[in-house]
């Protein structure tokens, strides 16, 4: 379903890629959904497995973009150096997150 095509008064479960296309600013429709959530025009709901998948996503992205690892594998390479970047980019995902004010 297009997420613009939501009836007011919805309620829905939102997706991680919601959130992280939210996050990295690539989604009008994103920005546009949340904007109604936080308009109370819609009732949006999240589970913590996908606010842990947003957490871990943004980790990653921000490791590569730090230039801890290279892209690609990314995961594979902090498995194999983890006190390279764990603490740091969880604490910054979790302030960017809870900034979104989604209900």
């Amino acid at each position: 379903m297009d997420i613009k095509l939501l009836p007011a008064n919805s309620t829905c479960l939102v997706d991680a890629n919601i959130l992280l296309y939210h996050i990295a600013g690539t989604s009008a429709d994103s920005k546009g959904f949340l904007q109604r959530v936080a308009n109370e025009e819609v009732q949006a709901y999240l589970t913590t497995i996908i606010i842990a998948e947003v957490l871990h996503r943004q980790m990653l992205i921000e490791a590569a973009i730090k230039g801890l690892v290279t892209p690609g594998k990314t995961l594979n390479k902090l498995k194999a150096n983890p006190r390279r970047a764990f603490h740091d980019q969880a604490e910054s995902g979790q302030a960017r997150v809870c900034l979104l004010r989604v209900s």
